[in-house]
């Protein structure tokens, strides 16, 4: 049942995509053939550059359109009048949920990909070393080689940051909706309040590694830290922002779905 639902979860998704993304390569083609003309006097070339900012910032918007029509498709599909149709199928919350980040996910990172490659596309018009400097990874960490483990979880951090970033925004629309006025301004003050909440969490935690270097343990901790080679420092980074995010993440998952199968009101 899960397969049918992100079936329809990712059909009503890509019905939107499939007109947008093309279109994003298609305005950044037209961008860089508008790069190529030459134009002498100053208005031009002061209009040429503005649209060109007004270009890559549209880019950029794509991707937020995409992340805000995910959070629609939740709320519209779970928390208003749909929700009566999707909570009577056999299904359980937790599908539900699976089937609305899994859809969510699979729409961001092409959108995600397509601004990659229309912002290279228009760059691409104004300096002939954008696609090496955009698409040669490996000079972003100079002369160090890069292993398959640093790779795989860079790429595993960048997919549960993602998952986590949706998932607090199905978590605190679940929570606004425990209530049964002002549930989309409660839902927006819950999120930012997590967000402060995170910050202070992050800064006492820094405060309290970089005010304990006399204690044994992180004495130790910092010196194993420090000898560790490039790739060894990056996967204990990486690895330690994957579990980060990975419990956090879990938390936003499973209180929603025990709102979503206890305290659910559509009223």
């Amino acid at each position: 049942m899960l397969s049918k639902l992100l079936k329809y979860d990712l059909r009503a998704n890509i019905k939107i995509f499939l007109f947008i993304w093309p279109a994003m390569l298609a305005v950044a083609g037209l961008q860089r053939l508008l790069l190529g003309l030459e134009v002498d006097n100053f208005l031009g070339k002061f209009l040429v550059a503005l649209l060109t900012v007004l270009m890559l910032f549209s880019m950029a918007a794509v991707v937020v359109l995409c992340f805000i029509i995910c959070v629609i498709r939740f709320y519209s599909g779970l928390l208003r009048r749909e929700g009566y149709l999707m909570f009577t199928l056999p299904v359980k919350p937790w599908q539900l949920l699976v089937s609305k980040l899994i859809a969510a996910m699979l729409t961001i990172i092409p959108s995600c990909v397509f601004a990659y490659f229309g912002s290279a596309l228009i760059l691409s018009g104004t300096t002939n070393d954008v696609w090496n400097t955009m698409f040669n990874f490996k000079e972003f960490f100079g002369l160090h080689p890069i292993n398959g483990w640093t790779l795989l979880l860079a790429a595993l951090t960048i997919l549960a940051t993602l998952a986590n970033m949706i998932l607090r925004v199905y978590f605190v629309s679940c929570l606004g909706h425990l209530f049964r006025r002002a549930r989309i301004f409660l839902s927006i003050l819950f999120y930012y309040l997590i967000g402060i909440l995170i910050q202070v969490a992050a800064v006492i935690s820094l405060v309290s590694v970089t005010t304990g270097q006399e204690l044994p343990f992180t004495d130790a901790l910092c010196t194993w830290f420090t000898g560790l080679s490039f790739n060894g420092t990056m996967c204990v980074f990486f690895g330690g922002l994957l579990l980060i995010n990975a419990a956090i993440g879990c938390v936003y998952f499973f209180v929603s779905e025990a709102i979503l199968r206890k305290r659910l009101n559509l009223d």
